[in-house]
Order: structure tokens, then sequence, then C-alpha cells
């Protein structure tokens, strides 16, 4: 008959004193060791998974936003391709497309132009939009930054702003006209 060694610690003052650990104690103890061993290994295991969830949650969140940045820039510049072969040959075309957006009639050379402005704008869209969304670095923006000063620096791009404005997202057209509104040499003032 086994002795329980809770008695024993009672007579003896000592747990182990004078107790045998047979061969199901040896187990028990082994299997516990056992156990702990493979809590310390879960927790391991769990912390890994966490980091690799973490890693994941990041990864498809930089997909995420870049197959968003591709779609808009899709959207951008797929009709600026055919509006380009379409009507940089065909002068009466492309005055009437210009027409058709608010912009009075000019010569051949002013309206290809204005065409120009206007796929510089959409251009300058695409990145403004693209930076506000973390897809672009702040030191690749600040380069477009001081183009899209530079390009504000000529009438054109202010007349063309005046009738083109309501084609862009609004968050674009607030930065553009504070930008015009801060920053407009006096000689330009008299375009609006």
């Amino acid at each position: 008959m086994s002795v329980c060694p809770l008695s024993r610690y009672r007579e003896t003052g000592t747990m182990w004193a004078g107790a045998r650990m047979n061969t199901s104690d040896w187990i028990q103890a082994a299997t516990l060791g056992a156990v702990a061993i493979a809590l310390l290994l879960n927790l391991r295991q769990n912390r890994e998974v966490a980091r690799q969830t973490q890693e994941l949650t990041q990864q498809n969140s930089v997909f995420l936003r870049s197959t968003q940045q591709d779609a808009y820039r899709v959207m951008v510049t797929h009709p600026n391709a055919p509006r380009v072969s379409f009507l940089k040959d065909d002068p009466e075309m492309l005055a009437w497309h210009l027409e058709s957006r608010g912009y009075q009639p000019g010569t051949y050379q002013q309206n290809l132009r204005r065409l120009y402005v206007l796929l510089r704008l959409d251009t300058h869209e695409l990145n403004f939009i693209s930076h506000a969304q973390g897809l672009m670095t702040d030191d690749v923006w600040t380069g477009w930054w001081n183009v899209l000063k530079a390009d504000f620096t000529d009438a054109e791009f202010y007349e063309a702003w005046a009738a083109a404005k309501h084609f862009y997202a609004p968050s674009f057209v607030t930065f553009v006209d504070e930008l015009i509104a801060d920053g407009r040499p006096d000689e330009l003032q008299q375009v609006f």
C-alpha cells in the first residue's frame, strides 16, 4: 500500500523525507516536465504566429495600397493614351475636345500646348493622390511638388486649371487652389 506524501510531511516536516518514488511517480514527474516544456514551446510558437500574422497584415496593406494605386493609375492614364493618339494629329478633333471642356478655340499649337497642360495636371493629380495615400515617399513627392509649383508659374497652367479643376478630385482641387492663393505671381493674377 502506498503512503500519501502529505501524511509523511505531517510526520517528518519534510515532503519527501523517507519517501521513495515508484515508477508511476517518475512517470508523473516526467509527464509534468513534458507538459511544461510543451507549454513553453506552445507559447513560443504562438508568439511566432502572432509576429507572422502582423507581417502578413502589413504586407497585405502594402499590396492593397499598391493595387489601389495601380487601379487609379490605369484610370488616369488609360483615357490619356487614346486622347493623345486621337487628338495630336487631328487639329479639328483637338479643338472640339478642348471646346467641349470649356476652353476657347486657339491655334493648333496653342491647343497642343493646352492638351499637354491637361496631361500634366492629370499626372500631378495622380502623384498628389499617391502621396496622400502613402504610396509615394516624401522624397519623391518633394521633387514633384517642385515641378507642380514650377508648372503653375506658367499662365497656361492657370488658364487650364480655371476651366478644368472641376474634373479633378476635390482634395487635389483644394490643394492646387491653396497653392495658387499662396504663391501666385502678381503678373499671373490677371488670368483669374
